[in-house]
Formats: C-alpha cells, sequence, structure tokens
C-alpha cells in the first residue's frame, strides 16, 4: 500500500492506476469540481473507488437567504477558500460527466462537535475583530472557520461521507 502526497489534479505520470483515492478535506478547496473527477478518473482503476469526506451545501443554501446567511456563506468561500462549496447532488451530475457512480453518501454532520468552548472564543473574537476590518491570512482562516461553524449549525452546509464508483476504463 502507497500513500501518494501531491497536487490531486497533477499526479506524476508514473503514477500507478489504483483501486481506492480518498480525498479528506480537499475537495471543497479544489479550484474546480469537473477537473477534479476527470483526475481522479484518470488516476483509479475500473470499478475503483473515490471518497470524499468534506462540507457541500444544502439545498436549502441554494434558496433565498437572509443577509446574515449570504454573509456567512461568503465567509466561508473566502476565509476558508472553498473554492467548490457545492450540493451533494450537484456533485453527483459533476462526478457522471467523468464516468463515476454515487455508491454512498452519509451525512456526518450530526456527529460534529459545533460550538465547542473555543469555537465559541473564536466566534467572540471574531465579532469584536469584525468591525476593525483587519487582515491577513491567519485572520481570514479565523472568520472562515467560525463562518463553517455557524453555517454547520444553521443548516447551510453539511459535512459529507461520499463514495463513488469508477465506470471508466483506463
Amino acid at each position: 500500500m502507497k500513500c501518494l502526497q501531491g497536487n490531486f489534479l497533477d499526479l506524476p505520470a508514473t503514477f500507478e492506476p489504483a483501486h481506492i483515492a480518498f480525498s479528506i478535506e480537499a475537495f471543497l478547496h479544489c479550484p474546480d469540481p469537473e477537473a477534479y473527477f476527470a483526475a481522479a478518473a484518470r488516476y483509479l482503476l475500473p470499478n475503483g473507488r473515490l471518497i470524499v469526506c468534506d462540507d457541500f451545501l444544502t439545498e436549502r443554501a441554494l434558496e433565498p437567504l437572509s443577509k446574515k446567511e449570504a454573509r456567512c456563506l461568503d465567509e466561508v468561500r473566502r476565509g476558508w477558500l472553498a473554492n467548490t462549496l457545492i450540493t451533494p447532488s450537484r456533485a453527483e451530475t459533476v462526478a457522471a460527466g467523468s464516468s463515476f457512480e454515487l455508491a454512498r453518501n452519509i451525512d456526518l454532520t450530526p456527529h460534529l462537535e459545533l460550538r465547542r468552548p473555543r469555537d465559541l472564543v473564536l466566534a467572540a473574537a471574531v465579532a469584536v475583530g469584525r468591525p476593525l476590518r483587519l487582515t491577513g491570512y491567519r485572520w481570514r482562516s479565523f472568520v472562515g472557520g467560525n463562518a463553517l461553524q455557524a453555517a454547520l449549525a444553521a443548516g447551510l452546509i453539511e459535512y459529507r461521507f461520499m463514495v463513488w464508483r469508477s465506470k471508466a476504463s483506463v
């Protein structure tokens, strides 16, 4: 068994196709979901499995949102660098374009520990710092992480375990 760390969109040419690939909290940061699934299809054997454990928008997040909810999702996108914040159904459609079939989709959100004491301290710090218009990567991360907690608690985002089966030949 080998674990390879690298740019999942551009693995080395010497990479041998695998039976299984997993992506834990990386899908959300991919610049393009189509490129993500196309790359995974290139590196998996037929009937291989792609496991994704990450944050996804809920269908409710596609409905009209309050200003606070819209700001929350915007802060997740900007602060958490969430380029591919899409719904599971959108991910399923995009994956099908690269010959993937959804085999499993489990909502892990109920198992998350949201609003722990340290999360509440961070929420207070973000509330105090927001009017100061602080900048910098760390501050942006704090704001994004806090917004993610709020979005999960509000049902705008879910944490999902999804498994796709590759139907394509290599």
